[in-house]
């Protein structure tokens, strides 16, 4: 954003600084709705989980964490990290 503004002899800097202007304005609107929609997603997403009372995604987490841990360490140790897409513990 332009912080002074500058008039040139034909006012070109004037309605450079409002097309500039409007196009900020334009800008902080969409993040001011974006943050909104972000904010009322979360929200729902929060009583959704609190209705149904599922922790599923912290274990998924957890479990996805501990496997990954595991790849790592035998691949560290040069045994290999295992099927590679079968998604199933070995």
């Amino acid at each position: 954003m332009r912080a002074s503004l500058n008039m040139g002899d034909d006012g070109a800097d004037l309605v450079r600084s409002a097309a500039d202007s409007e196009k900020d304005a334009r800008a902080l609107a969409l993040i001011a709705r974006t943050l909104r929609e972000l904010t009322a997603a979360e929200d729902e997403a929060i009583r959704t989980h609190a209705a149904t009372g599922e922790d599923d995604h912290v274990r998924d987490l957890d479990e996805f964490r501990r496997e990954l841990a595991h790849r790592l360490e035998r691949l560290c140790a040069g045994g290999g990290a295992g099927p590679a897409l079968s998604g199933e513990p070995e």
